[in-house]
């Protein structure tokens, strides 16, 4: 019985002959790309341009939004407060419409009492109504407004603030507490000095509950002007300017020295932990 011989199998010649092909063909694919040793990966240029440095007054387009939003909270923290602003001129000014009430101290001493803020809100609103709690309101907004954009824009044109170089990590911590201080007190008086003339208009303004009068404008500033300029000149945008200005230096002094003294005398978190472990023992 004849046997046949077995066919050869073309497929793996020709398969093994394809190689080369396949590998020429894979050549050109991503994934030869990557493994192959040939390869040099060439860095990629960044088209991203570094933007120059503003100050001052050329910074202004870049901080809207910024300083916008922060005319925003200033607005909304004065309509909320003005109206216990506005009662608290009425009594500095010696304003004593209501009574004295009768009361009791701590030890249960009997006292008299000047009323308190509340009633004074209550007083105005029976006379005025709602919107004459908000007497003096605009002048006094564009005062804060006008304080707070000064002052933001010396600090701005000043630059930052350069600290004295020193060994000392003690005098080195003071320097630069004292140079901050100089630094708000600069600011601080180019506000006071430019908005002062709108808190004279506010002040005023408030003031004509006492007598019901009429001569100044919570809105209209060009009418608060003539009647200032007509009765006391230049020099009456600028009454009481000296108290306002030393009320203020004052406060950023002394917040500024209460800060400083307790971030550099209250001891860390590891001291006070060591200083209670020592306790405990």
């Amino acid at each position: 019985m004849a046997t046949t011989a077995p066919a050869a199998n073309t497929s793996d010649t020709t398969g093994n002959d394809n190689l080369p092909n396949v590998d020429q063909a894979q050549g050109s694919s991503p994934s030869s790309n990557v493994l192959s040793p040939d390869r040099v990966i060439t860095p990629v240029a960044s088209n991203v341009q570094p933007q120059p440095t503003t100050s001052g007054f050329a910074s202004v387009s870049s901080s809207v939004t910024p300083t916008f939003t922060a005319l925003k909270g200033a607005a909304l923290q004065q309509v909320v407060g003005h109206p216990f602003a506005y009662v608290r001129v009425l009594m500095q000014m010696g304003y004593e419409p209501l009574p004295a009430v009768r009361g009791r101290t701590l030890f249960g001493k009997e006292a008299l009492y000047y009323p308190h803020a509340f009633r004074y809100l209550k007083y105005v609103y029976k006379i005025d109504g709602f919107v004459g709690l908000y007497r003096g309101f605009g002048c006094s907004l564009l005062s804060k407004a006008v304080c707070w954009y000064t002052t933001t824009k010396v600090d701005e044109i000043l630059g930052p603030v350069k600290s004295q170089a020193s060994n000392d990590q003690t005098n080195a911590s003071w320097n630069k507490c004292i140079d901050r201080v100089l630094r708000e007190i600069q600011t601080q008086s180019w506000g006071i000095l430019i908005s002062h003339p709108f808190q004279v208009m506010a002040i005023r303004c408030m003031g004509q509950f006492v007598g019901r009068e009429k001569a100044y404008s919570s809105i209209n500033i060009f009418q608060n002007v003539q009647e200032i300029y007509d009765r006391q000149g230049i020099g009456g945008f600028f009454v009481g300017l000296m108290p306002r200005w030393l009320l203020e230096i004052s406060a950023v002094i002394i917040t500024n020295v209460l800060v400083h003294l307790l971030k550099t005398q209250i001891p860390s978190p590891t001291e006070m932990g060591s200083l209670f472990d020592y306790v405990a023992s």
